[in-house]
């Protein structure tokens, strides 16, 4: 979604100069992504359109006045689990795809689910997007500024407890390295480093690979995936966990939303 609002919006506000960013076959964050599918509005005659890939789903937002697209992270939580353990199932996000132009603004989700596993280069998910009301919804108005600083103070408080508790110490280091890229004069995430447009600025670039370093709530193997027995510092754990994926919601908007 990051990819989409950063490259899809940036082609969106440009007018739609040019062929429609290629995503789902040149970008990594599509990498596992088999399928692509969204049903788009079109009229009373001919009530919706499927649009069959990434590409054809901006062509066809702009072709309904479309012309921004801006990831918003501030959907309603689900389910009992906090929302940075539950982030790490499929579908269980609470961000959204902001759609606004000339007509009235849309909000689109993506659902993900298993369609072939056995798919060449693990492309197994199958994606589709479905459109919600947008009335409510704003991009967000955090500004690159206030994100880094958020995302900066974040990291130092739960590499400081990483660097204390024992059975997390092995963390720090994942986190000084996105302390580290903030100020990074060529920023280079571990994965997905094409997740905004090459031209974009600096400052973007560094709270984007920074956001992607600190991204920690998986499942196994992950921040998630255990914690200190002691209880004062399982109640530590949950809340410097809490204020990063706190963060992170409002880092990867700034560095993806605008130009």
């Amino acid at each position: 979604m990051t990819a989409l609002a950063a490259h899809g919006g940036r082609w969106l506000r440009d007018g739609a100069r040019g062929p429609a960013p290629e995503l789902s076959s040149a970008n990594s964050s599509f990498q596992y992504v088999g399928s692509f599918t969204a049903q788009v509005p079109r009229g009373f005659l001919r009530p919706t359109t499927t649009a069959t890939s990434p590409e054809e789903w901006l062509l066809a937002l702009y072709s309904r006045g479309v012309r921004d697209l801006s990831l918003i992270t501030d959907l309603s939580s689900r389910g009992p689990l906090p929302p940075h353990v539950a982030s790490a199932f499929s579908n269980s996000g609470t961000w959204a795809l902001l759609a606004t132009g000339r007509s009235a603004p849309t909000a689109w989700a993506i659902g993900w689910h298993v369609g072939n596993r056995d798919a060449p280069d693990s492309r197994i998910w199958s994606l589709a997007a479905s459109n919600l009301p947008g009335e409510g919804h704003d991009a967000p108005r955090v500004g690159l500024a206030e994100a880094r600083n958020g995302l900066r103070a974040a990291l130092g408080e739960i590499r400081i407890f990483a660097e204390r508790c024992e059975e997390l110490n092995s963390w720090a280091t994942w986190f000084i390295r996105a302390e580290t890229l903030l100020d990074d004069p060529g920023p280079a995430a571990p994965y997905h480093r094409d997740l905004l447009p090459r031209d974009a600025s600096l400052d973007r670039r560094q709270l984007a690979a920074a956001a992607v370093q600190g991204w920690v709530f998986g499942g196994m193997g992950s921040w998630n995936d255990g914690g200190p027995l002691d209880p004062a510092d399982q109640r530590a754990y949950e809340r410097v966990g809490t204020n990063l994926y706190t963060a992170l919601l409002l880092a990867l908007p700034a560095a993806a939303n605008g130009s």
